[in-house]
């Protein structure tokens, strides 16, 4: 099973001046290859329909409220399943912004029901990709692998991952849903149904 992760949120301590005092990590998933491959055909298609720029990518925060709602509608028709893990940086300290992405993945990895069938896991370009062998040591025993297979780890441009962008979409909404921004839970609706876990830390 291929995953896609995501983080929103920033990795600031700065409360005073803005930094958020969550940080989200979303995991995407699908239950099959061919579901995965007409999710992105659909998400292409809808690209086209809203006559989007070649480099355009689903991104919450920068999209165009009519590219939302599109999008949204759309995502409320996906086959797809989510976890996440909600970091609260006020109680938790860490070392650095790596410390902190990689502790948010071993939690999450450790509690999804679907670490065991986990094959690939495709994240944003969060690291250096220097950093990339420290993470693999780091989050692939939480992934409590018992199959003996060799998990594959990379890093992809969000712009040239669709399902990195739904990942992004739904962080987003948990991170707005989290610090009740306005019109939150209509967000939430449209990815309530697709949960398997949401964990608080």
């Amino acid at each position: 099973m291929i995953v896609y992760i995501d983080e929103s949120g920033d990795t600031g301590r700065k409360f005073d001046k803005g930094s958020s005092p969550f940080f989200v990590i979303a995991m995407i998933y699908f239950e099959n290859d061919e579901t995965r491959k007409r999710i992105i055909r659909s998400m292409e298609n809808l690209k086209t329909e809203l006559k989007a720029k070649k480099d355009f990518e689903f991104h919450l925060k920068s999209n165009t409220n009519n590219q939302k709602s599109a999008f949204l509608e759309l995502i409320k028709k996906m086959d797809f399943n989510f976890s996440a893990v909600i970091l609260n940086k006020k109680v938790n300290h860490y070392t650095n912004r790596k410390d902190m992405y990689i502790k948010s993945l071993r939690i999450l990895l450790r509690h999804s029901k679907i670490s065991n069938q986990i094959s690939k896991i495709i994240f944003d370009e969060f690291f250096r990709r220097s950093d990339i062998h420290t993470v693999e040591k780091a989050i692939l025993p939480a992934a409590k692998m018992k199959t003996g297979k060799k998990i594959r780890i990379y890093q992809k441009d969000s712009q040239k991952s669709n399902p990195i962008q739904i990942a992004d979409y739904v962080g987003g909404i948990i991170t707005k849903w989290i610090n009740h921004k306005e019109g939150c839970e209509q967000l939430f609706e449209y990815i309530q149904r697709k949960q398997e876990i949401i964990i608080m830390k």
